[in-house]
């Protein structure tokens, strides 16, 4: 009877302490996307570089999360004697101090990122956002100072169920990196989670050295202002000589914001398998044109293009921006006929559209001994200026 009732306990242990372990895992860090904002700048302090970047990722569905911490350091920064045992066991420990991570943003061969997520919410409905909170003050030692929107600004965090995970975005993390601005940037990042609620609560799971890379394979290239169909050039390196199959896709930025949002931004083209390695770079051979209607029909040709290099060897994948060109506008209008005939000394003109977007009329002029003159306005017949059906003027 004893054995039975010892067994029945064993067995009820296992259970809780699976089901906790169960509450906490960060065995699946997938899609990793980082696009670098804006350009790197110089600073605040001799050899540093300031660096504004947005990350996505995914992680395993996890109900049991109450904190989650991320720790990123340059490769040749990070820890000799790493905080978490990643190799073996993971049972719950203390996370780094001061003594790992340092106590300025700044500081030399520590940490360059500590950010934190506190009450993270439980995984939501499919697609429905769901706001994250960034911890303030680190609780393990309150000595380190925290990434956070007072040091870092329009720094902003949700997270979604994409059907499979829970996907994570941050944007506008602001870092100052120990090195000189150019080239690519070798990180390795430690991540724990927690279920606990405790004053001080300690890491029951963990990553450790999550290789990520900025700017490696490194995106140059620029949209410019051809006609009639806009055009691009694009190269594409990395700093490993090992040869890694890559592809590319353009998305048009549809909103605008500079940032790739896929299923908003729009897909234009995919690329096929290229192999990439220091010996071989990519380039476009010069400018090109997206297929229609992307590169000659409004509004998609006004709009700034995402590039995103991905591939099955890469440890994460790397966005670009090519901004419109400023001063590159396109007419709001897309003609399809326009006809003058004349009657003695009056002369008929008529125009159909069969697009308009923000457009509030037409300014009809005449040349008068070579200089022009206005001799009227015809008003939109659009709805609000914007209309994709033929409109006829005369």
């Amino acid at each position: 009877m004893k054995k039975i009732l010892l067994s029945i306990m064993i067995m009820a242990v296992m259970g809780i302490t699976a089901k906790v372990q169960a509450q906490c895992t960060l065995q699946n860090i997938a899609n990793i996307k980082i696009q670098v904002v804006g350009v790197p700048t110089p600073g605040p302090g001799a050899n540093q570089c300031t660096v504004t970047f947005n990350a996505e990722f995914d992680i395993a569905t996890n109900s049991g999360f109450k904190n989650l911490y991320f720790h990123s350091w340059l490769a040749a920064d990070y820890p000799v004697v790493p905080i978490f045992n990643c190799g073996g066991s993971t049972p719950a420990v203390n996370p780094g101090t001061a003594t790992q991570l340092g106590t300025v943003v700044d500081a030399v061969g520590k940490s360059f990122m500590d950010l934190g997520f506190t009450n993270v919410p439980t995984t939501g409905a499919l697609n429905v956002v769901q706001p994250l909170t960034f911890a303030t003050i680190y609780p393990e030692d309150n000595t380190v100072v925290l990434t956070q929107p007072s040091n870092s600004p329009g720094l902003t965090a949700e997270k979604f169920f994409n059907g499979t995970n829970d996907h994570y975005t941050v944007k506008n993390i602001k870092v100052i990196l120990n090195q000189p601005c150019g080239g690519p940037v070798s990180v390795k990042t430690d991540i724990w989670g927690s279920n606990q609620n405790a004053p001080k609560p300690a890491a029951q799971c963990y990553v450790c050295a999550q290789p990520i890379f900025f700017n490696d394979p490194t995106i140059t290239g620029f949209k410019n202002c051809a006609s009639p169909s806009r055009q691009y050039t694009l190269g594409i390196s990395t700093v490993d000589p090992s040869a890694k199959n890559i592809t590319y896709k353009i998305y048009v930025d549809v909103n605008s914001n500079g940032t790739l949002e896929i299923g908003t931004d729009e897909l234009a083209f995919s690329s096929a398998p290229i192999s990439l390695s220091s010996g071989t770079p990519f380039s476009s051979g010069g400018p090109v044109s997206l297929p229609p209607p992307y590169s000659n029909t409004q509004p998609y040709s006004e709009y700034g293009y995402l590039i995103l290099v991905e591939g099955p060897s890469l440890s994460n994948s790397v966005v670009k921006f090519f901004p419109h060109p400023a001063g590159c506008i396109g007419l709001p209008v897309d003609f399809k006929s326009f006809t003058a005939t004349r009657s003695k000394s009056n002369v008929m003109v008529k125009w159909v559209t069969s697009t308009e977007i923000n457009n509030s009329g037409f300014a009809v002029e005449r040349n008068v001994n070579g200089t022009w003159e206005q001799v009227a306005f015809v008003p939109s017949q659009a709805p609000n200026g914007n209309s994709s059906s033929d409109l006829s003027y005369q």
